[in-house]
């Protein structure tokens, strides 16, 4: 009996040890904790050679997707110093998983794109299964962002021919006008109303057979999808749009189907995109997308019949669905826990006020409080500053401190007080005094210091030198001379970083064609460079290379068709040419994808009076009225079309804009600018009857510079 009870004592005891250096030993390292450390050290090249490979490794794992991350996510940390080729080679392997071969065709279209391959870059977006043929109605109202749950018309019936009111006055289908080359619908430009309203997209979908599909969206605020009038999604988050934030998996009945899809936004970007794959995200066969209206009035809608089946269908949705079951089998995973932490934040999928990315990083520090990338996420997702700023100071003290933590605390510190103003509020003796306490940490008191330090670590830093150069150039000289200095070495660590180029070139120091020369130059580098093409065309314009000029604006519209203020821009330009026909071409375009554009009707009117047709000036002056009622500018400019009494001299009307017009063309005396000019100021003073005071008669009698200087004297 005495061995028995001896027996079980000693392995009681084993079994306790064993227990206790099981809690005490150390957690096993992250898989990815290498390609971390070189990160957290701001060694990107580095990070990014270690992820590629474990990119490489699990490249038909749902894992592919989140080292894609990744590595994007470096890329974009080096400043330019890492290029995207590298990454796009793993397509030549032609991975399995269909997700990550997705992220690698949508790396492909922004290659294509930066070398000026539009056509190829459309190419493979319809391969990618993006949906660009929608019929479209909006704008309904989202005040206090009521409107992703208030039922509108559109959800409960399907009239191609009716009205219903809308946020500013009546709403119909429409036809999309312009097929959004890459898939993304920028809603700003279709409609003139853009803050806190809600609009709808619909697309009917002829299939083949019955077949299971899933619905790869992004949006910039809220979403609902239904299908066959089923409602199978509902995303309720405002955030930034990006690619494939959401998959839903839906049912594709053999014939006619109805998508719906309702997009609400609140202030800032509007914009979404669908894409239709396989349910593991590979390409869909046999489907024909319709959006003309009267094909759906005449053929489609009359056989069509909703579908009410509630049949379950998985869809695979990447990295965010992988570590999302992981959590769900063992809510301590650590690396889960972090890795859908990472995910969420990178596609930037959760609302801007969702705290699950801060919650999800601090539990992962909390079960690994060892891993420094974890205290890394923690220390940038937190919504909360001072957590945010603990976590970075307790990764600056470390031996040796982490670059990226102090570059971070810089952007921090530089945030704190004036925003954009300028202004920065110094850190308290008592609170560096704290800092210093509590962290064992020196506390640098100026934004500079921290990216020295970072700079201290890894000299090869391109974004805390470009910040540091941003400094200097806001202190003036001599401090520019060092900001200079600086600039031309980054040039020679990424020599295609845009802004990096900019600040080793000065317009100032050479002629207008050479400038033109320089941007074109750059845009040969990157197509997709706006900045660089305005530059363009500016100097383009006092060449006086129309042709030119003309290209870099349609180039602008190769990019995004959408952007009607481009037109807005080329109508401008054709007036300063004197070609008002093309000016009208050019906004009737703009008007095609915004029925709504009150500008270009205003300027429509504008350019039609100074062709003399005055009943197309009223017609879209008028259109202007439709819109929106009573603006004041576009009143007075019907009023004065109106016909007046002349009581002070013959073949003058009261309008100042139509005398101009008419008295430049008829007179045979040439009338002075200033003349003009005083003319167009004072002759407003006409009364309804066609009277006016002394004063204004005489201005109208002005036809020379002596009577101009006379009349300005006058009492």
């Amino acid at each position: 009996m005495t061995k028995k009870i001896l027996g079980v004592f000693v392995i009681a005891f084993f079994m306790a040890a064993f227990v206790l250096f099981a809690e005490d030993a150390p957690l096993a390292p992250s898989p990815d904790a290498k390609g971390d450390n070189f990160l957290l050290a701001a060694d990107f090249r580095n990070a990014f050679a270690e992820y590629r490979k474990l990119l490489l490794e699990n490249v038909n794992s749902p894992l592919s997707e989140y080292y894609f991350a990744k590595c994007v996510s470096v890329m974009g940390s080096s400043g330019g110093a890492i290029n995207p080729e590298q990454l796009l080679d793993i397509e030549k392997i032609n991975p399995k998983n269909a997700i990550l071969a997705a992220n690698l065709l949508r790396l492909k279209t922004g290659s294509f794109l930066k070398q000026g391959r539009v056509a190829d870059a459309e190419r493979v977006a319809d391969e990618m299964g993006f949906v660009k043929d929608w019929l479209i109605i909006g704008p309904f109202d989202n005040a206090t962002k009521a409107g992703y749950k208030k039922v509108f018309p559109p959800e409960t019936e399907f009239h191609t021919d009716k009205t219903y009111e809308g946020k500013n006055g009546k709403n119909t289908w429409r036809q999309l006008s312009v097929r959004p080359p890459f898939g993304t619908i920028y809603f700003s430009n279709l409609f003139r109303a853009d803050s806190y309203v809600a609009a709808y997209a619909a697309v009917f979908i002829r299939a083949e057979k019955e077949q299971p599909v899933a619905f790869r969206t992004c949006s910039s605020g809220p979403l609902k999808i239904w299908l066959n009038d089923r409602l199978i999604a509902g995303i309720e988050a405002y955030r930034e749009c990006d690619f494939d934030q959401d998959c839903t998996a839906g049912r594709l009945k053999p014939g006619w189907n109805k998508l719906l899809v309702k997009i609400c936004q609140k202030d800032g970007e509007w914009e979404a995109a669908l894409r239709i794959t396989a349910p593991d995200g590979g390409r869909v066969e046999g489907i024909v997308l319709q959006n003309n209206i009267d094909i759906i009035k005449k053929e489609i809608l009359p056989a069509y019949i909703p579908d009410d089946s509630d049949t379950q269908i998985d869809a695979d949705s990447g990295a965010v669905g992988y570590f999302s079951k992981l959590i769900e089998n063992n809510p301590d995973d650590h690396f889960a826990l972090a890795g859908l932490a990472f995910m969420y934040d990178f596609k930037k999928i959760l609302d801007e006020n969702d705290k699950t990315v801060s919650n999800n990083a601090r539990k992962a520090l909390e079960k690994n409080p060892g891993n420094d990338f974890y205290r890394y996420l923690a220390g940038t997702c937190d919504e909360d500053r001072n957590k945010r700023l603990e976590a970075l100071l307790q990764l600056s003290g470390k031996n040796p401190p982490s670059a990226m933590a102090l570059f971070k605390l810089s952007e921090l510190y530089s945030s704190t007080g004036g925003g954009n103003s300028g202004r920065r509020r110094a850190v308290s003796a008592n609170e560096a005094e704290d800092i210093t306490k509590t962290f064992s940490v020196p506390m640098p008191f100026r934004e500079e210091e921290f990216l020295n330090a970072a700079l201290k670590q890894n000299p090869d830093f391109v974004q805390a030198s470009l910040a540091l150069v941003g400094i200097y150039n806001r202190r003036g000289t001599p401090w520019s001379l060092e900001a200079e200095k600086i600039s031309k070495r980054l040039l020679t660590l990424a020599p295609e970083n845009p802004v990096i180029v900019r600040l080793t070139y000065d317009d100032d120091l050479h002629t207008t064609a050479e400038n033109a020369g320089h941007y074109a130059k750059l845009l040969a580098v990157d197509y997709t460079d706006g900045n660089a093409r305005n530059y363009c065309i500016y100097y383009l314009k006092q060449a006086g290379r129309k042709d030119e000029v003309l290209k870099e604006y349609r180039a602008f519209l190769q990019l995004n068709p959408f952007a009607s203020s481009i037109y807005q821009r080329m109508a401008d330009y054709y007036e300063g040419c004197d070609e008002y026909e093309e000016s009208i071409a050019c906004l009737n375009k703009a008007l095609e994808t915004n029925p709504e554009d009150i500008a270009a009707f205003e300027e429509l009117g504008n350019y039609y009076l100074i062709l003399k047709d005055i009943p197309k000036a009223q017609e879209n002056w008028e259109k202007a009225l439709a819109v929106k009622p009573n603006l004041p500018d576009i009143t007075e400019h019907l009023e004065a079309l109106k016909p007046k009494e002349k009581k002070f001299w013959e073949g003058i009307a009261a309008n100042p804009v139509v005398y101009a017009a008419e008295a430049l063309a008829d007179t045979e005396v040439p009338l002075h600018a200033s003349a003009v000019n005083c003319l167009k100021n004072e002759i407003i003073k006409i009364n309804p009857n066609g009277t006016s005071s002394t004063f204004s008669q005489q201005v109208v009698k002005v036809f020379d510079e002596k009577a101009s200087m006379n009349i300005n004297t006058y009492p």
